[in-house]
């Protein structure tokens, strides 16, 4: 049969428009959709239309940041998220957009992050309100599972995460106890955290004195099987703080103090810091700014520490918070995020029985500045009456002294044992080499409690 040319011409064009046109479909909207949710195909039809999930499977598979954003952008909530933390430090601004927008989304590592700003920063009515919100969400996560006849195969947070927000829970659950006399309305969140668990554990809230879920961490921050307190080192220190940036801070810090002091890490020996979200509600500022924290309970806290990794007592504590001016109160040290390893120096000078050697408080001149004859001070002061002359003090020192202002505006004159500036007058010298010994050989502070004296 002959095939009439202009019929096989027609044919052939009907062919070729056919195949572009099956390979140039575009597909509605409802049609992507369906297509995109039976079977993961026409994911960038899908997205064309505002499918948020496709938009984020695309960012998955491409690693195209405009698939995330477009995906954030649809509310999805792990976009936000992750659109969060993929955003420069600079760009402040949009990152707190995007965090402030997964929040709102219930996206839990979100919620998690900001519940711990809220902790920090210690605006505890929006911690409370976000942390009920966060334990509705993970409930509901559970719940979800279960329905799908799953086992918790699905954990909103991972293991650190939960970990952390058991220690959020113990902090809230004190600083709850705190207000309860007052704020009876808070009664409520106590209810509902004991009938709350977290994702991954069976138990119900603890008692905020039970500690137990802090073993793993402390006994990682210590690394108790290889590394408990030195036994030859005189002075050993616990470093706690309050969060993890301040963790770091405190490694920073001891590394920086190793390092300005020679061989010091034979003498003075500091563990890895634990970081203790009670802290914030242990811990605060004074009417003249300074760090102030309820010593019995942190006293209470280290004791606990040191018993639940099993390790030899440490004598002392430094503790890192958020914010106020550095001082010793006995065996504890307080810096805060702003400090330098030179006031680290001064302050455990204070440990060697070592005196400021500048203008003091009048509350410590009322201890220090009444001596009615030449009296030393410490190992590096001698006080005596303002009418004594020096060398007088001086046939009682057994050597040269020099005037300095500890005492300045008393009935008492202090003199130091060197000319030279020291660390316990200005924090921004060298270390002097006069000074060494006292480090490398410390005397502890005779005068100083005990960490469990104050928790007495």
């Amino acid at each position: 049969m002959r095939l009439d040319k202009k019929k096989f011409f027609k044919l052939s064009i009907i062919s070729v428009a056919t195949l572009f046109v099956s390979d140039s479909i575009v597909l509605s909207c409802k049609e992507a959709n369906y297509h995109f949710t039976t079977s993961g195909s026409y994911a960038f039809e899908a997205a064309n239309h505002g499918n948020a999930i496709a938009a984020f499977n695309l960012y998955l598979t491409t690693k195209n940041l405009t698939y995330l954003k477009q995906a954030a952008l649809l509310d999805h909530s792990e976009a936000a998220w992750r659109l969060f933390n993929v955003l420069p430090e600079h760009a402040k601004n949009q990152k707190q957009f995007w965090l402030n927008r997964a929040v709102l989304l219930k996206q839990p590592n979100a919620m998690l992050f900001k519940l711990e700003q809220r902790i920090m920063n210690k605006t505890w009515g929006e911690a409370f309100n976000l942390y009920q919100q966060l334990q509705k969400e993970l409930q509901n996560d559970i719940e979800k599972d279960l329905a799908n006849g799953l086992v918790a195969s699905k954990l909103s947070l991972d293991s650190e995460q939960q970990q952390k927000l058991r220690h959020f829970e113990a902090v809230l659950k004190l600083k709850l106890h705190a207000f309860q006399s007052q704020h009876e309305n808070l009664n409520t969140f106590t209810r509902a955290a004991e009938n709350n668990y977290i994702v991954g554990h069976n138990n119900s809230l603890k008692s905020a004195a039970n500690n137990k879920f802090y073993y793993t961490d402390i006994k990682t921050a210590l690394k108790v099987n290889s590394e408990k307190p030195n036994l030859s080192c005189k002075l050993n220190v616990l470093v706690v703080s309050e969060n993890q940036p301040l963790a770091a801070k405190a490694n920073q810090l001891i590394h920086a103090f190793y390092k300005r002091i020679p061989n010091v890490e034979q003498s003075i020996c500091f563990s890895n810091s634990i970081i203790d979200y009670r802290l914030t509600h242990y811990c605060g500022t004074d009417e003249s700014s300074r760090i102030e924290c309820h010593l019995p309970s942190i006293s209470l806290l280290s004791n606990t520490i040191i018993k639940t990794a099993d390790v030899e007592p440490y004598s002392h504590v430094l503790v890192l918070s958020n914010k106020g001016k550095a001082n010793t109160r006995g065996p504890i040290i307080m810096l805060d995020q702003n400090d330098t390893v030179n006031v680290l120096i001064h302050e455990v000078g204070h440990w060697l029985s070592l005196y400021d050697e500048y203008p003091i408080h009048s509350s410590q001149q009322a201890l220090f500045c009444n001596a009615d004859k030449p009296t030393r001070l410490g190992l590096n002061l001698v006080v005596a009456p303002s009418e004594l002359s020096k060398d007088e003090v001086e046939s009682f020192a057994g050597q040269k002294v020099w005037k300095t202002n500890t005492c300045i505006g008393t009935a008492s004159q202090a003199y130091k044992r060197y000319e030279f500036t020291s660390p316990m007058e200005y924090f921004d010298y060298d270390f002097p080499k006069h000074y060494l010994r006292y480090y490398l050989n410390p005397q502890i502070n005779p005068l100083h409690p005990t960490l469990n004296e104050l928790s007495e």
